[in-house]
């Protein structure tokens, strides 16, 4: 996973996330692509409003879902603060 530039395995980033105390959030920009039956590619733009003035803002997140024995699963996952 990669999240704000830093590589790190899903238990560091599902460990970050789970630290960020959201007052609110907003999906928009959604986007769904077929790879092929079993691979998912999703990106969307996140409007997040916390706590933690730092982490306000908007971020764009791209994940690639992949289909194995009959469960998805991530195996890849960006996000990048988008600063306007």
């Amino acid at each position: 996973m990669i999240c704000g530039g830093y590589r790190e395995t899903g238990s560091e980033y599902t460990n970050i996330i789970s630290q960020i105390r959201l007052q609110g959030y907003e999906l928009t920009d959604i986007i769904v692509k077929e790879v092929d039956l079993n691979v998912i590619l999703i990106n969307y733009i996140v409007n997040v409003k916390s706590f933690d003035p730092i982490m306000n803002g908007k971020y764009r997140v791209s994940s690639l879902w992949v289909k194995n024995d009959e469960k998805w699963k991530v195996v890849f996952n960006q996000d990048s603060k988008i600063d306007y």
